[in-house]
């Protein structure tokens, strides 16, 4: 990777949420709101308003209402329905252009992810739940949540997890995200931008995050610190 690019002489890497960040609107409720019975809408509210259900066991019991036997049509909506928050196609392009890993983390679920995601050319890595269709209805394995976690035990993907592989020594992690799940990574962040209910949670917490509404602005932000970063480093290596 070019030096241009480093950051405070780290590697950058982009760590970001899917639903409702990525996505216009939130994927997992969408699906919900089409496929589901009415007693979703309380489970949603137990996680997100009340916060007297865990994400993990919330998302189970979710999914728990859709019938397996419905997958291809889930699926098919979702290709269909769903829309990309304006400038993230471009944002993708920006970071492969510049060698920046792009990870997709999300307590969301493969099988409304991925073919949505399949719609771009492009680079990324994703780290979700993965669907299982063997019984009448729909069954969630979480495979990015540890065993054991002292952190919060709470999520279904572990985002911070996922950030340790990439440790601060060697990498300038940078976060999006828009809600509650994404507040651990948001708090070990060398640069957060956060929307929605997130910007609360960060306010709550007395957090430092830079605000957006689309990746276009995300875009903007980044492509200035770059350029005055480099600025810098040329201006070190000709005094030199």
């Amino acid at each position: 990777m070019s030096h241009s690019y480093l950051m405070e002489g780290r590697q950058p890497v982009i760590f970001c949420d899917y639903d409702g960040t990525i996505t216009e609107e939130d994927v997992i409720q969408m699906v919900m709101r089409e496929f589901a019975p009415p007693q979703w809408k309380r489970i949603v509210a137990d996680i997100l308003d009340h916060r007297t259900l865990s994400i993990k066991e919330g998302l189970s019991q979710l999914f728990a209402l859709l019938e397996s036997g419905r997958r291809d049509e889930i699926t098919q909506f979702v290709i269909d329905k769903v829309r990309f928050r304006s400038g993230f196609e471009e944002i993708l392009l920006f970071c492969a252009e510049r060698r920046i890993p792009f990870l997709v983390v999300s307590g969301g679920v493969d099988f409304i992810i991925t073919p949505v995601l399949d719609r771009l050319n492009a680079s990324y890595q994703l780290f979700c739940s993965q669907a299982r269709f063997e019984q009448t209805h729909i069954q969630i394995h979480m495979p990015w949540l540890p065993k054991t976690c002292d952190e919060c035990n709470q999520c279904a993907c572990c985002k911070i997890r996922i950030m340790e592989n990439y440790p601060v020594e060697d990498y300038y992690r940078i976060t999006i995200g828009d809600s509650l799940t994404d507040l651990g990574m948001t708090e070990r962040a060398d640069l957060a931008f956060a929307r929605a209910r997130l910007l609360d949670y960060a306010s709550e917490k007395r957090l430092s995050v830079t605000e957006f509404n689309d990746f276009t602005d995300v875009q903007s932000f980044l492509s200035k610190r770059f350029d005055l970063h480099l600025e810098k480093s040329n201006s070190v290596e000709a005094s030199v």
